[in-house]
């Protein structure tokens, strides 16, 4: 896929996220300083409608600071919504840091579980090794039965040992 094919994609993912934006900035912005502890759920359905909006725009705010972009892709987490997951998917596509993209299979995962498991399986041969590594633990968290079936399917083509250690983890958690 073509650079700008993803961009534009991307755009059109990001397009309803811009039009509920700017009066809750500051209140998700201050919600996602915590450096050990993330806002959780509750503290984001406080804020009322449009926080997930809010933190599609800040996620992709290449002014705001790597560590805030990627907590607002982990918040996002708390909101399973199409939009969302559309989003998320996209940032496992495409985003510009690999850890935006592990928190984003991190976040589809935990918020989407099963619904999660094509996309995911998707990056199961990603080219970043932590990349393969969240997706493995992103599958694992889901516990649906064809993410086991896809984790199974990897470990033996799996050559780098600390993903077939992910892989095995994973397999035996659940």
């Amino acid at each position: 896929m073509s650079h700008t094919l993803r961009a534009v994609l991307l755009g059109l993912v990001w397009l309803p996220a811009t039009s509920f934006a700017g009066p809750l900035r500051e209140p998700v912005l201050e919600l996602l300083n915590g450096y050990e502890a993330t806002a959780t759920g509750e503290d984001l359905a406080k804020l009322g409608d449009g926080v997930a909006a809010e933190l599609m725009e800040i996620a992709d705010d290449h002014t705001v600071a790597s560590s805030r972009r990627g907590r607002a892709i982990t918040a996002l987490q708390h909101f399973p919504e199409p939009t969302v997951k559309g989003f998320l998917e996209a940032h496992m596509d495409q985003a510009d840091k690999g850890i935006l993209r592990r928190k984003a299979a991190m976040s589809l995962g935990v918020g989407f579980g099963a619904e999660a498991v094509p996309k995911l399986s998707e990056h199961l041969t990603d080219d970043d090794t932590l990349v393969r590594i969240a997706v493995v633990q992103a599958l694992g968290m889901t516990g649906a039965p064809a993410a086991r079936e896809a984790l199974q399917g990897r470990l033996e083509a799996e050559e780098i040992p600390s993903v077939r250690e992910a892989i095995t983890k994973a397999l035996e958690a659940k």
